[in-house]
């Protein structure tokens, strides 16, 4: 993980693992209590079966990828003076 916390350009300047985890876990929290509550009703007007694999794939999906694409570019860019301090 730790390319989320690297500025673009710089050598190897890597935040101390303690502000990653809080980092991380301060922009996860809040995905993992939303985005089930927004992706299990729209599945289940898609879906005719009820399916929790199918559900938690979604779900866990959906997670990762507002984290990679969405969240941690902009999330590190506004806390990086104290993740670098």
């Amino acid at each position: 993980l730790d390319f989320w916390f690297t500025p673009s350009g710089a050598k190897a300047q890597v935040p101390v693992r303690w502000k990653q985890f809080l980092a991380t876990w301060s922009a996860i929290f809040p995905l993992v209590l939303l985005v089930p509550r927004i992706v299990t009703p729209v599945l289940q007007r898609v879906v005719v079966t009820p399916n929790r694999v199918l559900t938690t794939f979604v779900v866990t999906g959906t997670v990762v990828y507002l984290m990679v694409y969405v969240i941690m570019p902009r999330y590190t860019k506004l806390i990086r003076r104290w993740l670098f301090t």
